[in-house]
C-alpha cells in the first residue's frame, strides 16, 4: 500500500554570527556554517533532506479530514495547528494555539457544522478558530481536565472528557448554560462518540453509559459489559477493553452483545477508540470477522487515524512527527 506523506516545507536556519562558506562539489548542494563550531546543511534539492522533513517539529497529537473542504488539519505537541492540502499534500495554513513554552497534548474537533476548530490543550481552556485564517474567535469560560479523551458536537451543545476524571462536560456552544454529567458506574472515561441523538461513553472499567443528548439528566441505558445479553439489532456500537477484544454492541433498549473478536496478538496490547455505525443483517457470531489488511503506518505509535467519507483513503498521525495518506 502506498502512502504519501504531508511535509511542512521548512528548513535549517543559523542563530548565531556564521561565515558562509561554499561546497565545490556540485552533486551535493550543502551550505557550511562557522563560527567557534562548524555545521553543516543539507541543501533543499537533495533527497535526503526531502526525507528528513516531517508534517510538524513535534510528535502529532490528533489528526481530523474535513470531508467537505478536503482537508486534513492536525496539531503537534507544541500546539501548532497545520492544514494540508489532501490533493496536493501542501500546507495551506499554520497558526499555534498553545502558549509559547507549551509542550504538551492538544485534542482538537471540529464543531457540528465544521465550520470551527475547537482547540483544547493542558492550560484546561476551550478555544474556537477560524482554521483557514488561523484567528482565535471564543474562549468558553470553563476549565476542562488537562488530557482530554473524547470530544463531541451535536445539537449545539460540546460534550468533552478527560482522562482520569468521571465528570462529563456538557457545554453550551451558543451561550453559558454549561453543565456536568457524572455517573456511579463511570471511572476514567475514554472516549465519547453519537449516536443520532444519544450520547456514549466508554469507561476503561468496561461500562459504556448511554445518554439523551438533549436532556442528558438522566442515562438512557447502562450496558454491563460483565452480564452482556445476546440479541441482534441494525443499529450497532463497536467499542473495547484493555484485553485487546473489540466488542460489538445494541445501543437500543433491548439491545446487547452482539459479537467480540480479539483484535490485536501482542501481548499487554490496549485499543482505545470507540465510534458509533449502522450495520444492517449483523449476525450473532463466535467466530472473528476475516482480516482485511494491516501494515505499520508509523516508526512509532500512532495517536490518530480517520478516514475519509467514502472510506477510500485513511488518515493518520504518529508520534514520529508525521501524517500519513493511505
Amino acid at each position: 500500500m502506498v502512502s504519501s506523506v504531508f511535509k511542512n516545507p521548512k528548513w535549517p536556519t543559523a542563530k548565531t554570527q556564521t561565515t558562509g562558506l561554499t561546497n565545490g562539489s556540485s552533486q551535493k548542494p550543502m551550505l557550511v556554517l562557522a563560527n567557534s563550531t562548524i555545521g553543516k546543511c543539507l541543501g533543499r534539492g537533495t533527497d535526503v533532506f526531502k526525507k528528513m522533513l516531517t508534517s510538524h517539529d513535534k510528535p502529532v497529537c490528533s489528526a481530523l479530514y474535513h470531508s467537505i473542504f478536503k482537508q486534513v488539519v492536525s496539531v503537534c505537541q507544541n500546539g501548532v495547528v497545520t492544514v494540508w492540502d489532501v490533493l496536493s499534500g501542501q500546507a495551506t495554513m499554520q497558526f499555534k494555539v498553545t502558549l509559547d513554552q507549551h509542550v504538551g497534548l492538544t485534542a482538537i474537533s471540529f464543531d457540528e457544522s465544521q465550520r470551527r476548530l475547537i482547540t483544547m490543550s493542558q492550560d484546561g481552556k476551550v478555544r474556537l478558530w477560524n482554521f483557514n485564517s488561523g484567528t482565535e474567535l471564543a474562549v468558553l469560560p470553563v476549565t476542562v481536565p488537562r488530557q482530554v479523551t473524547g470530544i463531541v458536537c451535536i445539537n449545539n451543545r460540546m460534550f468533552v472528557a478527560g482522562r482520569k476524571s468521571k465528570t462529563i462536560f456538557d457545554l453550551d456552544m451558543e451561550g453559558h448554560d454549561h453543565r456536568f454529567l457524572e455517573h456511579d458506574h463511570l471511572d476514567d472515561i475514554t472516549s465519547l462518540d453519537v449516536h443520532e441523538n444519544t450520547l456514549i461513553t466508554a469507561s476503561s472499567n468496561g461500562n459504556i453509559i448511554i445518554w439523551d443528548a438533549d436532556t442528558a439528566e438522566k442515562p438512557k441505558r447502562l450496558i454491563d459489559t460483565k452480564n452482556p445479553q445476546h440479541k441482534k439489532s441494525t443499529t450497532v456500537k463497536t467499542t473495547d477493553s484493555t484485553n485487546g477484544y473489540i466488542y460489538a454492541w445494541s445501543v437500543i433498549s433491548k439491545g446487547g452483545l452482539l459479537g467480540k473478536f480479539r483484535a490485536v496478538k501482542d501481548e499487554g496490547a490496549v485499543v482505545t477508540t470507540m465510534s458509533t455505525d449502522n450495520i444492517k443483517g449483523w449476525l450473532v457470531s463466535l467466530c472473528p470477522p476475516p482480516l482485511l489488511g494491516s501494515w505499520k503506518a508509523h516508526l512509532t505509535g500512532v495517536v490518530s487515524v480517520v478516514c475519509d467519507p467514502t472510506c477510500s483513503h485513511i488518515i493518520t498521525a504518529g508520534l514520529d512527527n508525521n501524517v500519513r495518506l493511505w
